[in-house]
């Protein structure tokens, strides 16, 4: 049975409010100059609108951005990105689908796509199969195994402190059945928010803090 999480979701103990998923609204809908009511330091993807961007993949616009404790936003237009997106920074991020109902999470226009699956070992850890992955460092993104699972290092510094994305759907599509482990998201030492996302895939969907669920 495949495991879909269709909801709005906050971890780390945080519940989400009216105000905050309302405050992106103006910046999420399209228009004809893209980045009118977005906040400062907002970057935008998109997969045709070459002539007002500087990225076509969301994680060229990630990797673009300083290791710093500065706010930044990526505003991604629609269209279907096949890539791994892989979340390191401190500094808060936010990245938005564009669309215009978004308070409707079954009319997202932007879905990030990857095909992986933990099959008879091939991969080091499942954490390698993950859509998304918002974690320091690959160590503490590990999953392990056995009752305690991986023990990440002493030391290891803690991630994003807030991290939030909006209208997005995220699809492991490795296979239309479960044969192994075949995450979507992967949350661990980080603060994150999703809202009106989509989590899709047919084992082990959503990882946070080293505990699959």
């Amino acid at each position: 049975m495949q495991l879909i999480v269709n909801c709005i979701v906050f971890m780390v103990l945080s519940l989400p409010t009216r105000a905050t998923t309302s405050r992106y609204n103006l910046c999420q809908a399209p228009t004809t100059n893209t980045l009118d009511g977005c906040p400062s330091n907002t970057i935008l993807v998109s997969q045709t609108n070459y002539s007002n961007i500087s990225f076509t993949t969301i994680q060229s616009a990630i990797e673009s951005l300083p290791e710093d404790s500065s706010f930044w936003t990526i505003l991604v237009e629609p269209g279907n990105y096949t890539e791994q997106l892989n979340i390191t920074r401190v500094g808060p991020l936010t990245i938005l689908g564009q669309t215009r109902n978004p308070s409707e999470q079954g009319k997202n226009l932007v879905t990030v796509y990857w095909a992986a699956a933990n099959v008879n070992v091939s991969y080091p850890d499942n954490a390698y199969t993950s859509v998304l992955t918002v974690a320091p460092t690959l160590e503490a993104s590990l999953t392990g195994s056995g009752p305690t699972g991986y023990p990440v290092p002493a030391g290891t510094p803690f991630g994003n402190i807030d991290f939030r994305a909006y209208n997005i759907d995220f699809r492991n599509v490795f296979s239309e059945a479960s044969v192994g482990p075949s995450l979507a998201v992967s949350v661990s030492r980080a603060n994150a928010g999703f809202y009106r996302c989509g989590f899709y895939s047919y084992q082990d969907t959503v990882g946070i803090h080293l505990v699959l669920l």
